[in-house]
Formats: C-alpha cells, structure tokens, sequence
C-alpha cells in the first residue's frame, strides 16, 4: 500500500460537491462527507502513466528509484485497496469509488438523483490506465480474466457500464470490440 505520506494531499477535496457523498454506500445518499477522502479511482488512475513518464525522464538514479517506488506503491494499492475480486454473486472484478478504498458516490447530484454510486467507477477497468504501471501479476490477473469474460453478459455489462455523463462519449470509445482491445493489450502489458 502507498504509505499515507504518499497520498496526494488527503483531504483536499472533502468539501467538494462532487466529493459530498463520499461516505455514502446506500442507493439513495445522503451528504456523508469524509475528511480524509482520497481522489475518484477514475481520475487517478491516470497518474500511472504520468508516474511512468516522470521516471523515464528522470536523469538521476535517485529519482528514477523514487518514481518506481511511487509505481510499485501504486501497484500495491490499487491490488490491496481498490480492486475488488470476483465472487460468485458477482463474478467481474470492480473498482471501489476511492483510492483509499471507499466506495460511496461520487458526483452525487442531489437535485437530478444522478451520480456514481458504489463501484460505478468500475468501467475505468475496461480503458486500461493501470496497463502502464507495468508487469505485475495482481494486474495482469485481472485484465486476463476480464479478457476472457467479454463479450460481456448482463450483468458484465451492468459493472462496466459506461457511467452517467454530462458529455458526448465518442461511439468507438465505448464499444464492447475497442473495450475488449484494450482490454487485451492491458493484459500484454502488465504480463
């Protein structure tokens, strides 16, 4: 796990609106604000590639070494925190709303009851950021599986729906075939 001095400032966002739901697990949240709330899985995740590149233009072996300690600590989070494994009732892997492991809404709008709610980030595995931490076999595990799950059935489909948004979503992006693509050379990469 990423020792919490590595969190990137813990807390900041606790009094956003986008964050006010945070510690609300239920169907239909109330404000349940967390202090210490961590950022949404579906943002950070994209840190894995801006931690990749900042280690590979690092000239110095020190600061080579302290951004694969940020991977390798981001590995383990997201293998011990985020990622939740398949059961039976529900047999895909999920991730939880929060990097520190919450799973509450996020972006909850009171007023049109449209928001994220628990594991409704989970689409953000089908895109693949976490591929470009490299090879680890927690990752790779869970992008093999998921591979050989697709095309999806129902309930597939439920955990990787693309979630409730404000924007127009190119139509390519959300296919099952470029998903399912994806999918597959994030297995590759974390091999």
């Amino acid at each position: 796990m990423i020792e919490a001095d590595r969190y990137l400032q813990p807390g900041v966002w606790s009094d956003h609106p986008d964050f006010q739901f945070a510690g609300r697990e239920y169907s239909t949240p109330e404000i349940a604000m967390v202090n210490d709330i961590r950022e949404d899985i579906s943002h950070f995740l994209r840190y894995s590639l801006f931690l990749v590149s900042f280690r590979n233009m690092s000239l110095s072996l020190e600061k080579k070494s302290y951004y694969t300690s940020l991977i390798h600590g981001l590995c383990n989070q997201l293998n011990n925190v985020c990622i939740v494994e398949p059961t039976e009732a529900v047999p895909y892997y999920r991730f939880k709303n929060y990097m520190d492991g919450c799973y509450g809404w996020f972006r909850y709008n009171d007023k049109t009851g449209k928001g994220y709610g628990p594991y409704q980030l989970s689409s953000g595995l089908t895109v693949g950021w976490a591929a470009f931490l490299g090879k680890n076999e927690g990752l790779h595990e869970m992008y093999e599986y998921t591979y050989n799950k697709m095309p999806f059935d129902n309930l597939g489909k439920e955990v990787d729906k693309e979630p409730v948004s404000t924007r127009e979503r190119n139509p390519v992006f959300i296919s099952p075939e470029y998903r399912k693509l994806l999918v597959g050379l994030a297995s590759r990469l974390t091999r």
